[in-house]
């Protein structure tokens, strides 16, 4: 419900239950669960699109460390969770710690927004990885649908 409301703009309504649903799958199946790592994601997200870059950083790191402790940096997912936060990282102006991360991960710093929008990287990403809320957003913006 948090994911709908906030892919229809109502982020101040999305913000409590995605945090209720970090907290719950957090006490029930732990921060490294598969399930825990997405809710970290959702909530990235939205503190992410209200602005909140320095909130949001922090649940990208875990989620990002997560994802490397889960399944590796040969997994598509965490390569683009890697690049995502890296990408914020530097549209945030922590260009050393952009550096250091893309260094540590083996993630290029040329290519994946050079000479692209922050936020088409950032659609791009969400669609890639929650395709369900992708659908939730296309089916909103599209009368046709």
């Amino acid at each position: 419900m948090g994911n709908l409301l906030m892919a229809m703009g109502q982020l101040e309504e999305a913000r409590p239950l995605l945090e209720e649903a970090l907290q719950a799958k957090r006490e029930t199946l732990g921060d490294r669960h598969p399930s825990t790592l997405i809710s970290i994601y959702n909530m990235g997200d939205l503190l992410e699109t209200q602005g909140s870059l320095a909130e949001a950083i922090p649940l990208f790191t875990e989620e990002l460390e997560g994802l490397v402790v889960l399944r590796g940096m040969e997994f598509q997912e965490t390569r683009d969770s890697a690049k995502h936060l890296v990408e914020l990282l530097r549209s945030s102006g922590q260009l050393d710690e952009a550096e250091a991360l893309a260094a540590r991960h083996g993630v290029s710093l040329n290519g994946w927004a050079q000479g692209a929008h922050a936020n088409g990287a950032k659609y791009w990403w969400r669609a890639r990885t929650r395709r369900s809320q992708a659908v939730v957003e296309i089916n909103l913006t599209d009368p046709e649908v």
